[in-house]
């Protein structure tokens, strides 16, 4: 039982990190791809901040964002500290964001910058 892998999202991902540290993990258009060691790194430092501004298991964090490595970076930090992740689209209306946030709960909100203007 001592070698049992553990079937959590975080688990697992830090079982990826130790086996393909240097293999791409994320990667977007004319941009150099991450590696699971460069994301990891990005998630540590984010759950560090999150923890350092009183966010714990349970708390809301919407993430308000067009497509891009932050999202996720900033999906795997919310989530393995074990807070909730609030997705919003970013072509939702400016009255359905105000409402999701509103009613969710949530202690606060990752913009992407061409988004700020919404909320």
């Amino acid at each position: 039982m001592k070698n049992e892998l553990k079937l959590t999202f975080p688990a697992l991902f830090d079982e990826s990190v130790k086996n393909h540290g240097q293999a791409n993990f994320l990667s977007f258009v004319d941009e150099k791809p991450l590696t699971f060691d460069e994301v990891n790194s990005e998630v540590e430092k984010l759950k560090a901040l999150l923890s350092k501004h009183g966010i714990k298991k349970g708390d809301r964090l919407a993430i308000l964002s067009v497509n891009m490595p932050n999202w996720g970076i900033s999906y795997l930090a919310i989530t393995f500290i074990g807070a909730v992740v609030v997705p919003i689209l970013p072509d939702f209306h400016e009255s359905e964001i105000e409402n999701i946030l509103k009613h969710s709960g949530v202690k606060g909100i990752f913009v992407s910058d061409k988004l700020r203007g919404k909320i």
